[in-house]
């Protein structure tokens, strides 16, 4: 498929280059200025803009997109936090075990403040996602945790420390209709 996809692209380019000429010279750049997909074109050639000629890049003659490579292990913290978001879009102590080759705790007291606990889930979360949205809820809820739980005392002070300031009776607009 790739094989017949390019060769496609190469009688079109060969067409077009042969009409009009090279996609980068200025009159053309210029008749396709509006065209979202500018760069994508712009980059199937080089260009010399000395000697306006061009020359056909990789993707016509080979794959340029590969699979991703897995990663196997990392010796920081962090960088193993970034692997776990990218790969699964979540923190799993699991997975950041496997990367650092270390036991949880040593990996959950190097990412202090970078990753809180959630009380009613148990799961973990990264720093901007816990530490927003309705925090006056989730402050209750850590508090209702920390009473059977000293660990949840960490979120409650961070999450005291955000806390916004309640708007008073005159600060609060209410439109005619609005439920």
């Amino acid at each position: 498929a790739l094989h017949y996809a390019q060769n496609a692209l190469h009688r079109a380019y060969d067409a077009m280059t042969k009409r009009y000429g090279a996609i980068n010279k200025p009159a053309n750049r210029r008749a396709i200025s509006d065209d979202p997909a500018l760069a994508l074109l712009l980059s199937l050639e080089h260009f010399d803009d000395k000697t306006q000629t061009a020359t056909k890049t990789a993707l016509f003659f080979q794959r340029t997109i590969g699979a991703p490579e897995p990663v196997l292990a990392v010796d920081d913290p962090h960088d193993a936090l970034a692997v776990c978001l990218n790969e699964h879009g979540r923190i799993f102590p699991d997975r950041l075990c496997a990367l650092l080759d270390q036991e949880w705790p040593a990996i959950r007291d190097a990412l202090t403040g970078a990753i809180w606990r959630e009380p009613e889930s148990g799961e973990w979360q990264t720093a901007s996602r816990y530490l927003s949205g309705n925090v006056v809820v989730k402050l209750e809820e850590a508090e209702r945790a920390a009473l059977s739980d000293a660990s949840y005392q960490e979120n409650v002070a961070a999450l005291t420390a955000i806390q916004p300031e309640p708007l008073g009776a005159g600060e609060i607009d209410v439109n005619l209709g609005a439920p």
